[in-house]
């Protein structure tokens, strides 16, 4: 099943959906090249809203008066939560492992994924992040 975004991009502030887009769209990248070991900051073994938390971490600058990057903090605003928003607001059941509940048990599912190394792999995941990008590049 094919996960389409739900969320209304004019809830976001500008910055905020500029950021999130940015996110998505290095994740997206990274993962349709192959998914490389050792290209920071994604790893194989995470699902979006770790590569989320690594990215937000790469991206703050060291002096945030001089930074042209928003200052959002993922792990409690940004692009986690508006992730669980979308997710409990959608036909995927679980908020936690949004992407791996269709394919299974949720966390099972996951777990598994993410011991392989193949969390980037998940086709819901990449469909869910290409529509999500698309609706926010797109929205005015």
């Amino acid at each position: 099943m094919e996960r389409k975004p739900t969320f209304t991009p004019g809830s976001l502030p500008p910055a905020r959906r500029k950021y999130v887009a940015n996110f998505l769209r290095s994740w997206i990248n990274w993962a349709e090249a192959g998914g490389h070991p050792g290209e920071l900051p994604f790893k194989r073994s995470d699902g979006l809203c770790i590569a989320a938390l690594r990215w937000d971490d790469m991206m703050k600058p060291c002096d945030p008066m001089k930074a042209d990057v928003p200052q959002i903090d993922i792990a409690n605003l940004a692009v986690r939560q508006e992730f669980e928003w979308q997710f409990r607001g959608g036909e995927i059941p679980s908020s936690r492992y949004p992407f791996d509940a269709v394919l299974g048990s949720d966390v099972r599912r996951y777990s598994a994924e993410s011991r392989a190394g193949e969390c980037h792999l998940n086709p819901q995941r990449r469909a869910w992040a290409k529509a999500y990008l698309e609706a926010l590049e797109t929205y005015k």
